[in-house]
């Protein structure tokens, strides 16, 4: 025996799989996969009725392989700023974003981020909205 690896079943029940297929099609029915700049799904998808949730990278803070720089942030307040939609975007509380996006709707929020081996650290951010 090469191993000690728990017996578990499988995750696939082939005896059951066309029902699992077609349960997963009727999920995915009416769903849009896109893969578009930001600024394009946003306009592609505009109108009234509709609700963005925008999670753009945070500001200045070294976690993402795509950052932005404020330039984009400053393009984003500009483009969120003539649509027809709702939208609620979550980002850091920094200085320079609390004022790109001042002249919509913003609320700070504290919150315990869980980091590795279970520590939490409190966090900052700010929802901003035009709802």
């Amino acid at each position: 025996m090469y191993g000690t690896a728990p017996m578990h079943a499988p995750r696939i029940n082939l005896l059951r799989l066309e029902e699992e297929l077609s349960a997963v099609h009727l999920r995915l029915v009416k769903v849009n996969i896109e893969h578009l700049p930001w600024e394009d799904f946003i306009r592609r998808y505009d109108k009234p009725g509709t609700l963005f949730y925008c999670d753009p990278p945070y500001y200045k803070k070294p976690f993402y392989a795509h950052n932005l720089k404020l330039e984009d942030f400053q393009l984003m307040a500009e483009v969120l700023a003539g649509i027809k939609s709702k939208f609620i975007l979550s980002i850091n509380d920094h200085p320079d974003i609390r004022d790109v996006f001042k002249e919509f709707k913003i609320r700070p929020v504290s919150l315990k981020y869980t980091v590795s081996k279970g520590r939490q650290m409190k966090g900052k951010e700010l929802v901003v909205m035009n709802c």
